[in-house]
Parts: structure tokens; sequence; C-alpha cells
């Protein structure tokens, strides 16, 4: 009898123990859970973002690795999980991934995989999120969106050059006027009048509402792969590397005006057009400002856009003025008039106005490019997808 109970309590203490490791075993090390789509479309020419947060989930500090995938590359900067990074102990970081179109070898339906580096360098377990959670990216052909931000609070697009025009099925701000639209592959941005910062994951189906930048007009949005801007009526330009949660100012103000425009040309070199009339620009990240040599005219520079050869501006007296130089040393050219909003592409060869009238041209050819709607069209982007 002695010996069958305590054969029985050796067979229940070596299940115990097979069952704790069998249990630590289907526990991963670490986890990626998606903060962003991971279904998204990517056009040959396209790129997108998709963000992912990786904890380590052991009571170890482990170094972490991510594979490399052909087309896919990992942003390391503004808080990211640097490349390798380090997890203490429950510690989580953002896994932020660019997408090239152009660089793609296929279809990605897998990853991203991230490995325990070992102290030789070498890689031991590798851990990707579940089937569901896994990047679903596919190549597409190029598909061109139009987009217009209206004083009416909506926000509407045309997938045929202007020809027809269509209001996304929500409006982000509740009817309040749509100062500015920024489109990436898989987020449209909408700063509005009311103080807020909108985006969508689906074209305008529902949007997602930030906080206030700093509690004043949101006058305009750019955004980066990791980098959220807005440029307030308050003259702050203000950035967000969570989804807009929170805020942060650059530095100093640009000029103590309201900041109408932004341009990000990457993370140190930014500019902006203020209310009054200037054209400035930061090779610190906003640290510090400096003011271009002489203003385009009198009146407020409400759009500023760069290309590798020269900058576009538009001002409030409905002019676009170009610059040769970079930095504003030149004298400044006027372009065209009667512009009320502007779009200039990253080459130069795509330039749109937005009019009073709630009509969109182009600058290029003169092109009207379909009415959009009984309302002045505050802004106006191409996003070719």
């Amino acid at each position: 009898m002695k010996n069958t109970t305590l054969a029985r309590k050796l067979f229940c203490f070596i299940t115990a123990l097979f069952v704790a490791a069998f249990a630590k075993a289907g526990s991963p090390l670490f986890t990626l859970t998606p903060l962003t789509p991971k279904a998204i479309q990517v056009s040959v020419l396209g790129t997108a973002s998709v963000q992912y947060r990786v904890e380590n989930q052991s009571s170890k500090s482990h170094t972490v690795v991510m594979t490399p995938i052909p087309g896919i590359t990992q942003i390391t900067n503004n808080g990211n999980c640097p490349n390798p990074f380090v997890l203490n102990a429950k510690q989580a970081c953002t896994l932020t991934l660019a997408v090239n179109g152009n660089s793609l070898a296929g279809n990605v339906q897998r990853g991203p995989i991230v490995c325990q580096q070992t102290t030789d360098g070498s890689r031991g377990l590798c851990y990707q999120p579940s089937a569901i959670n896994s990047l679903n990216i596919t190549l597409s052909a190029p598909v061109q969106y139009l987009y217009a931000g209206a004083v009416n609070g909506n926000v509407y697009y045309s997938l045929n050059n202007g020809s027809t025009w269509t209001a996304t099925p929500q409006s982000p701000g509740a009817g309040s006027p749509v100062n500015s639209i920024f489109a990436t592959n898989t987020t449209l941005y909408a700063g509005c009048q009311n103080g807020n910062v909108y985006y969508s994951f689906n074209q305008g189906g529902s949007w997602n509402q930030t906080s206030s930048p700093d509690g004043s007009t949101v006058n305009t949005v750019f955004a980066t792969s990791d980098t959220l801007y807005a440029g307030t009526a308050n003259g702050n330009v203000m950035y967000s590397t969570n989804w807009g949660a929170t805020w942060n100012a650059t530095g100093t103000k640009p000029d103590g005006s309201a900041v109408n425009s932004i341009f990000v040309v990457s993370a140190q070199m930014l500019y902006a057009g203020t209310a009054n009339g200037n054209v400035v620009y930061s090779t610190n990240g906003g640290a510090t400002w400096n003011t271009t040599v002489a203003k385009p005219d009198t009146s407020a520079v409400t759009s500023v856009f760069v290309t590798s050869t020269a900058l576009y501006i538009g001002t409030a007296d409905e002019y676009v003025y170009t610059n040769t130089s970079l930095t504003g040393s030149n004298a400044w050219t006027t372009f065209a008039q009667s512009v009320y909003s502007l779009y200039v592409n990253s080459t130069g060869n795509v330039i749109a106005a937005g009019t009073q009238g709630g009509y969109v041209f182009s600058l290029i050819n003169g092109n009207e490019l379909g009415f959009v709607t009984y309302s002045s069209i505050n802004s106006v982007f191409l996003l070719i997808a």
C-alpha cells in the first residue's frame, strides 16, 4: 500500500514537471502585436508603414534582432526599436517598418520575425505574430487618389483624376472645417479648425481623433513613417510619435505667428509657412528656425512644398511663387495666381490648386480637375498608392 502511494506521488510529481516544462515551452519569449493595419495593398510605385509592439514576456533581458525582409526597412529613430534592440524583463518597444513597393520581391504573407541574439552574434529562438496578425502585404498596380478637404467639414476623393468626386462616408470633425489633408498608403489624416487631428485606416469610413496638439486650430498636418506633425494657430510646430496620444513642440516657435503649412524633408530639415508672411526652415528638427531672405509678398504664407530643386509656396493673396534656392536666398518668381490651396508633388511635375469656388485645377496644363463641392477647398493632396 505504501509502495502504491509512493508510486502515485512520484507519478504526479513527474507529470507536474512535464506540464510545467510544456507550458513554459509553449509560452513565447517575445510577442508581436500590430499597432496599425497589417493587411495592406502597396503599388509598385508606392510606400507604406506598419507598426508592431514587440514585448519581452520573460523575466530576463534579451537582445533581439529582426530578420531582414526585401523591400521592408526597419525605422530606428524617434523612440522606435533600434537594430538590434535590448528588451529588459517585460519591456516593450515599437517596431516600425517602412514598405517600398518598388523593392518588394512579391507579396509578403508572414513576419515580421524577431530572433534572440546570442552572445556570439548568432540567432537563437525566433518568433513572429500569429497568422491573423502577420504581415499581409499585396503588391498592386498603381492607383491615383486625389483628395480635397473643404470648409464644409467634408473630405472628398477622386479615383479618375477629378472627373467625379465622392465624400468619405464620415466627416472627420463633425462638420468642423478641414484645413489640411495628408495621406499615406495606409492612413488618411485631417487637421481641423476645432483643434484636433483625425486619422482613418479605411478611407474615411471611420475616423480616430488624436489629443489636441496645443488646444488651438490645426492649420496643417504632415506625416512621415513614424512621426505626425501639426502646425497650429498658436504658432507651434507640434509632433507626435504615438498617433497623437501625446504631443511635443519641436522647440522654439518659427516666428511667433500662426503656422499655416509644414513640409518635412527629414527629421532634421523642416519648413514652415507663417501668418506673418515668412517662409522659415530648420536644420535641427525645429530647435531653431531660419527665415528666408525676402518675403514673397506681404500676405500670409498658406502653403509650402519642397522638391529637390525648388521651393513652392502659396500665399493668402492667392499667388504661387517659386524659388530655386532651397533656403530662399534667390528672388521669388511668380508661378500662378487665383490659387486658394496648393499641392506640389516631390518632383514638381504635378501641381494642383483648389479654389474658393469648390474647383480643383492642374497648374501644369491649366486643365480643370473637376468641381468638388459648393464650398472652399482648403487642402488638396495627391497619393499614388
